[in-house]
């Protein structure tokens, strides 16, 4: 049986005409350019603590709104000398038991300044993407860069999800014939949105590896990561 593939558009699409995955690449999408330096010093930080991942975006955002007014709470968690309580912090119960150490903290706070100012950093998408970009590169560099893709879905069941959860309900579900394949991923888009904002850095890793593996979920949503040319169909 040959496998089918699937998009979810919001407008109509001209099914006469082949497409390049570039031209419509799913990174033009993201600016990550507002975004940069936060993420650079985020994960040069999480790189060497196994915290849950919100509690720096939680940090930068407060300083971004308090001030110097945030930085009194810090100095009131601090615990043997040495170490910050994630709790204390944000008074969120998924950071009960968790520390950092103050170094890593001055380390993030002082990687801002006039040039590089704290930013409101609310959208997850970019921390994800990132994420997954840089398990890719360093376990699994054979598989396509997301950013320079295009996606796909094998089934309409996962066109509906979609459709739903992101598009409102608004859009249009067209076949996709694939006419030239250069790269070719298939895997669990649900790996990805089952993750909570609390995980420990590790096991969002771990995660994010099994998707670049290819495991699949009870329930997947079998998303394709293409490059090369398609084209769309008219779903009779």
């Amino acid at each position: 049986m040959t496998k089918k593939y699937f998009r979810v558009e919001t407008k109509d699409i001209d099914t006469n005409l082949i497409y390049n995955s570039f031209d419509t690449r799913y990174g033009l999408n993201l600016d990550f350019k507002p975004y940069n330096h936060f993420l650079n010093t985020y994960l040069s930080v999480m790189k060497e603590n196994n915290i849950s991942v919100d509690f720096l975006t939680v940090l930068n955002n407060n300083i971004w709104s308090l001030g110097n007014e945030y930085l009194k709470i810090l100095s009131d968690a601090i615990v043997d000398e040495n170490y910050i309580d994630l709790q204390k912090v944000t008074n969120d119960k998924n950071h009960k038991n968790q520390r950092i150490e103050i170094r890593y903290v001055n380390s993030f706070v002082q990687n801002f300044d006039n040039e590089n100012n704290f930013i409101n950093f609310d959208n997850g998408t970019y921390l994800w993407e990132i994420t997954l970009e840089m398990v890719r590169c360093n376990f699994f560099n054979k598989e396509p860069n997301r950013l320079d893709s295009k996606f796909f879905f094998t089934d309409i069941d996962s066109c509906n999800y979609y459709n739903d959860n992101y598009l409102n309900g608004i859009g249009k579900i067209y076949e996709i014939e694939l006419i030239d394949k250069i790269e070719y991923f298939e895997g669990d888009m649900n790996l990805i949105e089952r993750v909570q904002n609390h995980i420990l850095f590790e096991d969002l890793i771990n995660e994010f590896a099994d998707y670049w593996r290819g495991k699949q979920t009870e329930k997947p949503i079998r998303e394709v990561v293409f490059k090369g040319k398609f084209k769309y169909k008219n779903i009779t």
